[in-house]
């Protein structure tokens, strides 16, 4: 029995098929958003030191004011990236679970109208 001569049967569950969009990617917002701000703390940070060049004579007062910039790098592109590989992780995921639903439903259908109804309701 072919999936065609199946659909045809009354009673016989159809398999209709779904694009899946685990393979198409969006436009990476994320990516430029991290960049943006990246570049925006950079240069409050450069520029606050060039306006304030007097007060920044101390060696200390530089090192403060880099460690902080370098903290908030850290932060962003660490979040950047724990974020996109549980996004990742996510669509790898769930087009493994189309593909077994996908994998189901085309067994079902090869099935004969009685055991298919059986096997929906779970005898």
């Amino acid at each position: 029995m072919t999936n065609e001569s199946a659909r045809d049967e009354p009673g016989t569950p159809r398999v209709e098929q779904e694009s899946s969009q685990v393979g198409e990617k969006g436009p990476a917002y994320g990516f430029w958003l991290a960049t943006i701000a990246l570049v925006l703390v950079s240069l409050v940070a450069f520029f606050a030191m060039f306006i304030f060049k007097d007060v920044f004579q101390n060696a200390t007062d530089v090192t403060t004011v880099l460690s902080t910039l370098f903290t908030i790098v850290g932060t962003v592109v660490g979040t950047y990236f724990g974020i996109k590989t549980s996004s990742d992780t996510r669509d790898k995921l769930q087009g493994s679970i189309d593909k077994a639903n996908e994998t189901a439903n085309r067994a079902l259908a090869e099935m004969a109208p009685e055991a298919g109804r059986r096997v929906m309701r779970g005898e």
